[in-house]
């Protein structure tokens, strides 16, 4: 996830749909209205492991999937970070942004998400 506010966010996720029991989607928040830039998620039903990844280069935002953290592939195209920062903001926020990883229970079953690893890296400057 990068996040800027509740109304400025990006959310690169896994969910079920009723085309698959595993699927990646990606959610876009900006200015509180929410869309899904990938028109149909992705199914991953046979994959036991999903890695996932974003990349900030300037004011463009790219995400990422792979099965085994070496072969990448693009989830969908890439998209404008500007929505992540202070000027886009209204009132100003004042927050900077955020990148992290988040768990959501919609279904009310109390399962649990299990998570391997997160790294943050900060590349070239």
């Amino acid at each position: 996830m990068a996040f800027y506010s509740t109304d400025s966010f990006y959310y690169l996720f896994l969910s079920r749909a009723p085309h698959s029991k595993r699927c990646l989607g990606l959610m876009r928040c900006e200015r509180g209205s929410v869309s899904y830039p990938i028109e149909k998620e992705h199914p991953l039903d046979e994959w036991d492991r999903v890695c996932l990844r974003l990349v900030i280069e300037n004011d463009r935002i790219r995400f990422f999937y792979s099965r085994d953290g070496e072969v990448w592939t693009a989830a969908g195209w890439e998209h404008d970070a500007s929505i992540l920062s202070d000027e886009h903001a209204v009132p100003c926020g004042f927050t900077g942004n955020f990148v992290g990883m988040a768990c959501q229970d919609l279904a009310g079953t109390r399962k649990h998400a299990d998570f391997d690893w997160f790294e943050y890296r900060e590349i070239g400057g």
